[in-house]
């Protein structure tokens, strides 16, 4: 993903203050150590690991608004990662390049980070690697004005669709559910580079796009308002994406496993209590909690259907292998890397719990 597709607010000055992700954004945090816990401590725990050493985290993030990382930030609010010995005051980053570079030579110990940001940067031989997943996805979506003829994908053939700039993960989204709707590109739709959510819902309602890109919480937003019409979310039709995923270097995972275990610690237990239908209101007030603190404003019945529009099971620590092989056909289209993927060289499963680990 870029920068343009994780400004998740309408007003212009307000995305600059939340810039980046669909293309590359990402979470990082630098880190002190906190409790050490054993390797083979489950991910998911009914009570916290007791925290021996309390340390503070400096993170940098794509948007605060972001739904896709909402359960760290409610993680947060809930106490979760604290619990656990991690407390992570966060500075927005803007573009995934210079994130990547400040997981591996910036001081930062590791990130979030939005596909496919760091595969160039690890077949590069540079010192990256995943330690596990962050969300499956993809978490975008194609509006209509509310007034559209367009009723659902079937109405596609012969029409105009936007993604935010070449290469980014709208684009390849866009490009991946053209084709697995059998529509080729340039002869059965057309595709169009729109840039921003701003930009790209004006093209909307100016007729130069049929159906635009955007994101969570914006798309909610503008649902809700009765200005548009969710056409489809991309995840209806791609069942294979891997959206995000947290990266450390050799050596921070070499030095430091316990500092990485207490964060999958806090995220795991973010994710599981997010997953609990029962826990969606809270959940809301949390995330708003979290947001108002940084500025960012969003109406509770906004961030309430955001949760509930997040299907459970992308809420993952898990990697997936064909989201793997989806994302190095198009990195290898769009001449990204130039060669095949060590994917067993850039997925260190050894954090996470052995029934969350897969086959590479």
């Amino acid at each position: 993903m870029d920068d343009d597709e994780t400004k998740a607010r309408i007003d212009r000055r307000q995305f600059l203050k939340a810039a980046s992700l669909a293309g590359g954004g990402v979470l990082l945090a630098a880190c002190a150590p906190a409790a050490v816990s054993p390797a083979g401590t489950p991910a998911r725990i009914a009570t916290p690991t007791p925290a021996r050493l309390s340390f503070a985290a400096k993170g940098a993030s794509p948007a605060f608004g972001m739904a896709q990382t909402a359960a760290i930030h409610i993680g947060e609010v809930k106490g979760f990662f604290k619990e656990e010995g991690i407390e992570t005051t966060w500075t927005e980053f803007a573009g995934g390049a210079d994130q990547v570079r400040a997981v591996v030579t910036g001081g930062f110990n590791y990130g979030i980070v939005s596909m496919p940001g760091p595969v160039p940067s690890f077949v590069k031989g540079e010192p990256v690697k995943a330690i596990c997943s962050g969300y499956w996805g993809p978490m975008i979506g194609w509006l209509v004005p509310k007034d559209s003829p367009l009723k659902s994908v079937q109405d596609l053939k012969g029409k105009q669709l936007s993604y935010s700039r070449p290469a980014s993960w709208s684009h390849f989204v866009a490009l991946l559910v053209a084709r697995e709707l059998g529509l080729k590109p340039d002869q059965d739709i057309k595709l169009l580079s729109t840039g921003g959510i701003p930009d790209s819902w004006a093209a909307a309602k100016g007729g130069i796009v049929d159906a635009t890109w955007s994101s969570p919480p914006l798309m909610q937003k503008m649902v809700l308002d009765g200005e548009a019409r969710v056409l489809f979310w991309a995840h209806e039709i791609l069942k294979d994406a891997l959206e995000l995923c947290i990266v450390t270097t050799k050596s921070f995972a070499d030095e430091r496993p316990d500092v990485i275990r207490a964060f999958v610690r806090g995220y795991q237990r973010s994710i599981d209590w997010v997953r609990d239908p029962k826990n969606q209101e809270e959940a809301a007030k949390a995330w708003k909690q979290h947001l108002d603190s940084v500025g960012i404003k969003h109406d509770l019945p906004v961030l309430a259907q955001t949760i509930k529009d997040i299907p459970s099971e992308h809420l993952t620590l898990k990697f997936n292998k064909k989201a793997f092989d989806i994302l190095e056909s198009l990195m290898l289209e769009f001449k990204l890397i130039d060669g095949k993927v060590d994917w067993n060289g850039f997925a260190d499963q050894q954090f996470l719990p052995p029934d969350q680990r897969i086959t590479l």
